[in-house]
């Protein structure tokens, strides 16, 4: 009976991760294939609240709609993923200064979005790539 109560070798590292086991094995994975930082940011995207502020009227709809015309905006109309929308908005956000920057806070109003949501994921990204490094899964930056 023992035997069969052993963490498998994933399961060691998911243990090790402060995720549940389905994002931290989309942390492990995304460290597989190199891209760590990425998918920091998906996690942290999924783990927070919509960056879509609800609107008045038909809410469902309309944010529909909103995101379509962000996602024509930014992804030349060709994106197939909300997942992939939120990395792209938070990209964006980052390029125009992200927290703190008077141009990104500008264009989350412009464009109906959640501020708040923006830099909660900056700083939930921060936080898992912390721990990917902490647990040796990747090297820190710079190195």
């Amino acid at each position: 009976l023992r035997a069969k109560l052993k963490l498998t070798p994933l399961g060691t590292h998911l243990a090790s991760l402060p995720v549940d086991a389905g994002m931290g094995k989309l942390l492990v994975l995304g460290c597989l294939f190199g891209i760590p930082r990425d998918v920091c940011l998906l996690a942290a995207a999924l783990s927070t609240k919509s960056p879509f502020k609800p609107s008045a009227g038909n809410k469902r709809s309309d944010g529909d709609k909103r995101r379509l015309e962000l996602a024509g905006k930014f992804v030349d109309g060709s994106l197939e993923s909300d997942h992939l929308l939120l990395v792209t908005l938070f990209e964006h956000w980052e390029r125009l200064g992200g927290k703190g920057s008077s141009r990104a806070r500008a264009w989350c109003r412009q464009n109906e979005l959640d501020l708040q949501t923006f830099d909660t994921v900056a700083d939930m990204r921060a936080h898992l790539v912390g721990v990917l490094v902490e647990q040796g899964f990747i090297a820190p930056r710079g190195r």
